[in-house]
């Protein structure tokens, strides 16, 4: 697959990253690869997720070969270099989630639905009250048709059907 997308390879190293959930430092074919790689070298991987487990772990592989003046190229991402000058939006990108990460969101600030007075009512105000909608109801029962229940109460046909459609309902 790397081939075919236009780069020639020196060295190959297969780590499965997908089935060890441990940090890439960890991993036995990364730290490999970490020793050999050098300056001005390229490493190419096919995803992101290859160069780490989170976003943090991510961030610091790609600063690490930075460091050492290496390029960081993801397939998944196009042909640039993570570790350079176009990749950094990427990075800071990846260093915001690595943040959030670290830091979880305040409980008091994601409930505040939660805390909102439970008898206000939302939506439109009613414009019948509780013995309207029983006569309502009562008259629908007794065969008066929709359009004349509408107009005797001035309301709409869709009003009226919704009221005859709630108490039906329960």
């Amino acid at each position: 697959m790397l081939e075919h997308a236009g780069y020639e390879l020196a060295h190959w190293f297969a780590d499965d990253c997908a089935s060890e959930p441990r940090p890439a430092a960890q991993r036995f074919e990364f730290q490999r690869l970490l020793g050999r790689i050098g300056r001005h070298d390229r490493l190419l991987v096919c995803t992101l997720d290859c160069l780490g487990q989170d976003a943090r772990d991510i961030v610091s592989q790609v600063r690490t070969l930075a460091l050492r003046r290496s390029e960081v190229v993801v397939l998944q991402l196009g042909s640039f270099d993570l570790a350079g000058a176009a990749g950094q939006a990427v990075l800071a990108a990846l260093a915001a989630v690595a943040d959030m990460d670290r830091h979880p969101t305040d409980p008091a600030c994601m409930t505040p639905i939660a805390t909102a007075p439970q008898t206000r009512t939302r939506g439109r105000p009613v414009c019948t009250t509780q013995a309207q909608r029983a006569l309502i109801v009562q008259q629908h029962r007794a065969g008066e048709s929709i359009s004349a229940l509408a107009r005797a109460a001035n309301l709409s046909r869709a009003s009226i059907m919704r009221i005859v459609r709630a108490t039906s309902l329960q």
